[in-house]
């Protein structure tokens, strides 16, 4: 790499600071990575990387993270006694929180990589709460739900330490533990405080909106879901790893009869879908698109005009439609990645949530949310 150097690591490190959350970050972070790399300097190797995780986590680029945590731990494990163990505990925690989003990821490599992050903890004498809470998680997405509970209870029994996670992330996987064992009333319940609190505008608020948006509607709240609505989707607009949680918003604009509005979120968050690295969010947002289809063509929607980004697979340059090759191509990819993540966990209950969010149709209403 032509003139790297440390003055320029530094420079370039100073940059990426300056800037939020999100890819640019990560690709500035991964020229550090390559300029430490040309001078095969092993603490800025090291310490180059750490930051690449830590952006790739806050912009939901799983891969780049698990690649660079890879190397940090290789390293770390032939040069124990000149690294420092606690950020990159931190960041092996974080990695539980991707891995059952890939259905190449086997059964047994996520075994293996809980059974290795665990090992780890013990011999520095951290608290196994953070990681139990993530192998929880991972419990109900791999359809294990029975085990799930013994992980809840280990989390229950860890002590608190400075490897846990903050109160109001503790407070927010108690809530997402009752709502997965369908106590929905008591977790929303839990919920409520923080969901109405003024301002109360980061942290886990815009991820509890996404747990409880359609509960809401389903629940004919429907005022109250749409205020919420607009104080979330303005939070997680800007950075695309709150793919999921657009998608949720696109497909609660169109449960809502507002269908211009869902039109105009889907064009702005398409390329998103169409560069996401993670087979998980790309899934996650297909199912609400597929469902933001169903609602066009149940609004007489026969074709539409979009701009849509040159590597969508049905992109036609005049921008003119067939909604229902629009629905056909979002159920296929659905059920493409319904099959591969069900085959990957041994059960069928990737199925069963696809099923669930097929019937969100049934709770349609007309209710205008003014921009």
């Amino acid at each position: 790499m032509q003139n790297a150097s440390i003055e320029f690591i530094e420079r370039t490190l100073d940059r990426a600071d300056q800037l939020p959350e999100g890819p640019i970050k990560t690709a500035l972070l991964e020229e550090a990575v390559r300029a430490a790399d040309a001078l095969a300097d092993v603490p800025w190797q090291y310490y180059t990387r750490h930051e690449v995780i830590a952006a790739a986590f806050g912009s939901g680029e799983a891969d780049k993270m698990l690649v660079a945590l890879s190397w940090c731990l290789s390293r770390c494990d032939r040069d124990s006694d000149h690294i420092q163990w606690s950020p990159i505990l931190w960041q092996c925690k974080h990695a539980l929180s991707y891995v059952t989003a890939f259905p190449n990821i086997t059964r047994a490599r996520i075994e293996r990589l809980s059974e290795d992050i665990i090992t780890r903890y013990r011999e520095h004498g951290a608290s196994l709460r953070g990681p139990y809470v993530f192998m929880l998680s991972n419990c109900f997405a791999l359809g294990e739900d029975d085990r799930a509970k013994h992980y809840y209870q280990l989390w229950q029994d860890a002590p608190i330490d400075e490897y846990a996670e903050s109160p109001d992330w503790e407070e927010y996987f108690e809530i997402d533990y009752l709502r997965s064992t369908k106590k929905k009333d008591l977790a929303l319940a839990r919920a409520m405080p923080t969901l109405e609190a003024p301002h109360q505008e980061d942290g886990t608020f815009h991820w509890l909106v996404d747990s409880f948006l359609i509960d809401l509607l389903k629940r004919g709240e429907v005022e109250k879901s749409a205020k919420l609505f607009r104080r979330a989707y303005r939070i997680c607009s800007a950075n695309s790893k709150y793919l999921h949680h657009v998608g949720t918003h696109l497909a609660y604009l169109a449960l809502t009869g507002n269908i211009d509005r869902a039109v105009r979120l889907f064009e702005r968050h398409l390329p998103w879908r169409m560069q996401s690295s993670v087979p998980g969010a790309r899934f996650n947002f297909d199912l609400r698109a597929w469902c933001f289809t169903r609602r066009l063509l149940a609004a007489d929607r026969e074709t539409i005009t979009f701009s849509l980004p040159k590597d969508f697979p049905l992109y036609r340059e005049d921008g003119k439609y067939e909604v229902s090759t629009l629905h056909d191509w979002f159920e296929s990819s659905s059920r493409e990645f319904e099959t591969a993540f069900n085959q990957r966990n041994g059960n069928d209950a990737v199925t069963k949530r696809v099923e669930k969010i097929v019937a969100w149709d049934d709770f349609a209403v007309d209710f205008p949310i003014e921009e």
